[in-house]
């Protein structure tokens, strides 16, 4: 990875735009990033946690200390409860040190700016059930990650196999995630949201505008922007006489603005005596009943796309971090991820957050 790409991947987690949607009704994400050679402004090591894709906990190497990210987890949690997280990161960037140079070995590397990531979650969804997710990257390319249905380790590369081979062979690392993930995490993101309820079960309805610009062939591509909504999860759709056409859709990412709520867009092609035709429909938790809308005067938007540039930033830089890493959030997936050691194990019933494994040579 290029010395460009880690302020990018940061960046990228400070915003949350990896932490991916939530697939059920709520979601606790850990992204964990530690750099080979730290730079100003790009720390050794940090990780941020997220809870229905709000931040909850950051911690960076400059910093040493696990600091809270919501109001309401700093109302909830006690003193202790920070420390243990501090220590936590502090012992896991000890662990990464040693998982960045396992990996330059495997790959026979030169020293550079090389990065390992990590993510690991779990999701309890509207009947109950639970998800689990553990994956690791290196230099941004997944490397490898765990299926809990099979209990078995999911290898990107043939470096990552000499990972495989030592965790299957020890026997205890896939048993203590699944543990993690099926027990701690989810006890854990059940306290968080009863902590955060307030804020993380709210519906905000989205603003929705429909606009029409008109390309050198005559062709009109008309765009539905939502905005401003909260939760995550909505449903934007064209439809021509009454019919959806997904076919003839594409869409934007589902991106967060800075407060909290979440902004996207759907655009079509259409000819401009058909534009009457075509409506946009939005489904979201915060309507009685998905709306209708139809596209307006281009006069009536410039104050709408003013207040959207912000967000059209964060489109951009999603696109720019699917390049870093192409993670997959909120499908049962065999994905990848990157290294951790059979010297680690995961965290306590004391702890949301579990330790990382190392890269063990």
């Amino acid at each position: 990875m290029g010395p460009g790409r880690a302020p990018l991947l940061r960046l990228l987690l400070l915003l949350g735009v990896l932490g991916g949607a939530a697939s059920g009704p709520h979601s606790l994400r850990y992204f964990d990033v530690a750099v080979s050679e730290p730079s100003l402004g790009v720390p050794e090591f940090m990780y941020v946690g997220y809870v229905d894709g709000n931040p909850i906990v950051h911690y960076d190497s400059g910093t040493r200390r696990a600091v809270s990210r919501a109001d309401w987890m700093a109302a909830n949690l006690d003193e202790q409860y920070w420390n243990r997280e501090t220590q936590i990161a502090l012992d896991d960037q000890q662990i990464y040190r040693v998982s960045l140079e396992t990996a330059r070995g495997y790959y026979n590397q030169s020293r550079g700016v090389h990065t390992v990531q990590r993510m690991i979650g779990c999701d309890l969804l509207e009947d109950g059930s639970t998800r689990g997710y553990w994956q690791y990257a290196y230099d941004g390319k997944d490397y490898i990650s765990l299926d809990l249905d099979t209990m078995t380790f999911t290898a990107a590369d043939v470096a990552a196999q000499n990972t495989k081979r030592k965790w299957e062979k020890d026997g205890t690392v896939a048993e203590q995630q699944k543990h993690y993930l099926e027990n701690t995490c989810i006890e854990w993101l059940r306290r968080y949201v009863s902590y955060g309820h307030n804020v993380l079960e709210r519906k905000e309805p989205p603003t929705v505008r429909v606009s029409a610009s008109e390309a050198h062939d005559g062709i009109l591509t008309l765009r539905c922007r939502a905005f401003g909504f909260y939760p995550r999860p909505i449903g934007v759709s064209w439809l021509k006489d009454g019919e959806v056409r997904d076919q003839d859709t594409e869409w934007g990412g589902i991106v967060p603005n800075s407060d909290g709520t979440y902004y996207t867009w759907a655009a079509i092609e259409a000819r401009p005596e058909d534009r009457d035709r075509y409506q946009c429909r939005v489904d979201h938790a915060s309507l009685p009943k998905p709306q209708l809308f139809a596209s307006e005067p281009e006069s009536s938007l410039v104050t709408i796309l003013v207040a959207v540039a912000a967000a059209i930033l964060l489109v951009i830089a999603v696109v720019a971090g699917v390049a870093v890493w192409r993670y997959r959030s909120g499908k049962k997936q065999k994905g990848y991820g990157v290294a951790p050691s059979v010297d680690g194990g995961s965290g306590g019933s004391n702890s949301s957050n579990s330790s990382a494994p190392v890269l063990s040579a």
